[in-house]
């Protein structure tokens, strides 16, 4: 679920297509000398709340977790997110829309939840419709993370090249290329870049919180099983992937998707880098497979 990938505003992004999904993923790592797993497991469900008019309101809620077998990668073994989410929706003439979005969360290792465990991120976007066969977004996304901020400029759109090839974004958040084997069999390429952050307990590791940095590429094969489930099977290479510790003090820094800028010198308590393969699992409820 999960990625930013990053931030949830791809989530919300997509409230228009995708109502419900569980994804499940892993990638090794080594500890100590000795291959583990990296696993991850992301939940959303999204769901009107009022409609009125050309106006719609809606929410959400959002959980994610990644752990590792018997490994130290973080902290002890797991870390968690739990988020509520909640977007605007007004809809003008000619094809044009404006979105709003925020969500707020706690993420963490569960162990001594306070209000340092909290994440918030708000955003925006604008739709237009170029062409039949071109829609676009233009948007950002902001989000508060243990480090300081995190910004995410996307343009998010909907591009049917053929009518069995079409390209979508948001870009960079999670672009994708699918190419309609037969009407209910599809495969994609995709490129996204996942960063985020989790606050590990004041009594055992003294408020630090631990980051992930992320940019996966790879390909997969969608599944309709009926008109509104999809199922979709991925595997990818992680062409950068980091994973650090840091100091609760170490705060204070403006981040565009995963790369810092201002204050951005920042010493890792502890610091895990190796890219890897990964593998993804994911069955998701859409309003329409488009």
């Amino acid at each position: 679920m999960l990625i930013l990938s990053c931030l949830s505003s791809h989530a919300m992004a997509q409230f228009d297509k995708e109502v419900f999904h569980v994804k499940y993923s892993i990638s090794p790592v080594m500890l100590n000398g000795e291959r583990d797993a990296l696993h991850a497991v992301d939940f959303n469900v999204k769901f009107p709340l009022k409609m009125k008019g050309r106006s719609m309101f809606g929410g959400g809620i959002g959980y994610e977790s990644l752990w590792t077998n018997r490994g130290p990668l973080i902290g002890d073994l797991s870390v968690q997110g739990i988020s509520a989410q909640f977007l605007f929706n007004r809809n003008f003439d000619n094809g044009h829309a404006l979105l709003g979005f925020a969500s707020a969360g706690v993420y963490s290792d569960f162990k001594d939840v306070s209000n340092e465990d909290f994440r918030y991120s708000v955003g925006m976007r604008y739709k237009t419709k170029l062409h039949e066969k071109f829609t676009m977004w233009y948007g950002i996304a902001f989000s508060k993370q243990f480090f300081g901020v995190l910004v995410a400029p996307f343009i998010d759109f909907h591009w049917r090249i053929t009518p069995r090839l079409r390209m979508t974004g948001p870009l960079p958040l999670n672009t994708q290329l699918r190419y309609a084997l037969r009407p209910k069999v599809g495969l994609t390429f995709f490129l996204k870049p996942d960063n985020a952050t989790y606050r590990l307990s004041r009594k055992d590791y003294e408020s630090r919180y631990f980051q992930k940095k992320q940019w996966n590429a790879g390909c997969g094969v969608e599944y309709q099983l009926t008109r509104h489930w999809l199922v979709t099977l991925r595997g990818g290479y992680s062409l950068k992937r980091k994973f650090e510790t840091y100091e609760a003090s170490q705060t204070g820094v403006l981040s565009i998707l995963t790369f810092d800028l201002q204050g951005g010198k920042r010493i890792p308590y502890n610091q895990y880098q190796e890219n890897a393969f990964l593998a993804e699992a994911m069955i998701a409820w859409v309003l329409s497979k488009d």
